[in-house]
């Protein structure tokens, strides 16, 4: 049987005779006994120059689910707080939805207490206090109706990748901060959402999960 974890891989029998080893892979395996167990772990160069004890560490079965390693726990780690954190956002339009009634009733605009109020989405009107709040709006928003599908694939890619899962989460969480006070700060310009260079990387981060998910579903299936 054998158990392919991210950088690691493990064997209980000899991975000399394993078809997938190839010898210049065999050069970098180490033998060591884990859990009563004969363990071969591989490290390659890169895994020694970059992550020299943290993944072997990682990789090992977690304590609470034996099928996933403890790397998992990062991926569930980023993901929880990427959603958190979306919920705690809705704060900033309720805030805003306020801020700006009451700058539209100053300016004299007309119907503000029905035009500004739940459960109006967004505000009728191309005044700037009606414009500046819908981008506010439009920030949470275009956030909801992709964080179901964000959530699914990173679900799916964490299972066979949880550390690359997890830091294209982490990728996105930054990158969707960024763009969500840009489109928020805009003032009714919502071209400035991308105005800083960490913006674009919501979609980088969601097609790096969309193509990992994809590969996930194929090693199931081979």
């Amino acid at each position: 049987r054998t158990r392919k974890v991210s950088l690691v891989l493990r064997y209980n029998t000899a991975p000399s005779t394993h078809p997938h080893i190839t010898t210049s892979e065999l050069a970098h395996l180490n033998y060591t006994n884990h859990d009563d167990q004969n363990v071969w772990i591989l490290r390659t160069p890169f895994h020694r120059w970059c992550f020299p004890k943290v993944v072997p560490y990682l990789s090992q079965p977690s304590t609470s689910i034996d099928a996933l390693p403890r790397s998992f726990g990062l991926f569930v780690i980023a993901l929880t707080f990427l959603d958190f954190w979306v919920i705690t956002y809705g704060f900033v339009v309720g805030k805003a939805r306020k801020k700006y009634k009451e700058v539209a009733a100053k300016n004299g605009e007309k119907d503000t207490e029905h035009r500004y109020s739940l459960p109006n989405l967004y505000v009728d009107g191309n005044t700037k206090p009606a414009l500046a709040f819908n981008c506010v709006q439009r920030s949470h928003q275009q956030m909801m109706e992709s964080i179901a599908q964000i959530n699914m694939v990173a679900l799916m890619a964490a299972l066979n990748f949880p550390i690359v899962a997890a830091l294209l989460v982490s990728l996105h969480v930054a990158a969707r901060m960024v763009w969500c006070k840009s489109y928020a700060d805009s003032e009714g310009e919502p071209g400035k959402r991308y105005d800083h260079p960490l913006s674009s990387h919501i979609w980088t981060s969601l097609l790096g999960l969309i193509f990992l998910s994809f590969i996930s579903g194929l090693k199931f299936l081979l």
